[in-house]
């Protein structure tokens, strides 16, 4: 785990295809552990698959597919694969943790279309 206070996230991208230093403004440690999950959308949408790459007290990072049309706003359950890696984790996420996306971003680089999402819980996390 590292505090992210003064590291910066290297995967934001200009639309000229230009790398930005992105100051990164959280202030508690992060984990960045890989766990399988999904987001339970409201309604009558489909479970999003994807993959958490950190948490935290107060938010997750995740990847997912770009034709998941995760939106800045949209209001999801987190759910962590409680068979896979993210075992320890699932028992805190999944009793009943909600989060809104608070940005996304293309991820370049990569061999399908993927979505990076930053979402925000409406309840901190305690980890």
């Amino acid at each position: 785990m590292m505090t992210t206070s003064d590291s910066f996230d290297a995967n934001t991208v200009s639309p000229h295809g230009d790398a930005l230093a992105v100051e990164e403004r959280r202030d508690t440690e992060r984990s960045d552990k890989q766990y399988p999950a999904r987001l339970i959308g409201w309604g009558n949408s489909a479970a999003v698959p994807c993959v958490i790459c950190d948490v935290g007290e107060g938010g997750v990072y995740v990847h997912a597919s770009a034709s998941s049309a995760l939106r800045v706003g949209g209001r999801y359950e987190v759910v962590v694969d409680p068979d896979g890696a993210g075992s320890e984790l699932a028992g805190t996420l999944n009793e009943g943790c909600y989060a809104t996306v608070v940005r996304t971003e293309a991820i370049m680089g990569q061999a399908d279309d993927t979505v990076g999402a930053g979402l925000r819980f409406d309840r901190p996390l305690i980890l």
